[in-house]
């Protein structure tokens, strides 16, 4: 399980994803006092990312349907991001929309999200690789 690739990008997306709910003035700033459906919908989002990533991890025995799972995991991170980046800046607080210096906080919870994302896919360019080793494999037997 461990041993592959794809397990280590995965594990990695999650803890990207999930480290977004480390900064706090994401979740009480001024777009959580001005969007009521900013918080529970981001939230649902990249929890649903986090809790699909690491079940992922432990179909490895069945890797068509780790695809799938994958592939929706991709899809919903990627809504998740829209509507971050859609909150902030319905909310004017995107950080080059506030000010040069927003701090550090402020860019590593929009790039953590992005960074899971890519993991995400590069996870299921690996578990194609091993899909496609199979059947060669398979074919010289």
């Amino acid at each position: 399980m461990i041993q592959r690739i794809q397990t280590v990008y995965l594990l990695v997306g999650a803890g990207c994803v999930g480290s977004v709910y480390l900064f706090e003035n994401l979740w009480t700033g001024p777009v959580a006092a001005e969007s009521a459906w900013f918080v529970p919908v981001t939230t649902v989002l990249f929890g649903l990312s986090v809790v699909g990533a690491l079940a992922a991890i432990f179909l490895f025995g069945d890797r068509q349907r780790q695809r799938t799972v994958v592939l929706v995991l991709r899809y919903v991170t990627m809504v998740g991001i829209v509507s971050l980046f859609g909150g902030l800046y319905i909310a004017e607080a995107l950080p080059f929309q506030i000010s040069v210096q927003s701090g550090l906080g402020a860019w590593l919870s929009l790039f953590l999200p992005i960074l899971g994302y890519v993991l995400f896919s590069m996870a299921r360019r690996r578990i194609e690789r091993d899909i496609e080793l199979i059947r060669s494999m398979d074919r010289l037997r």
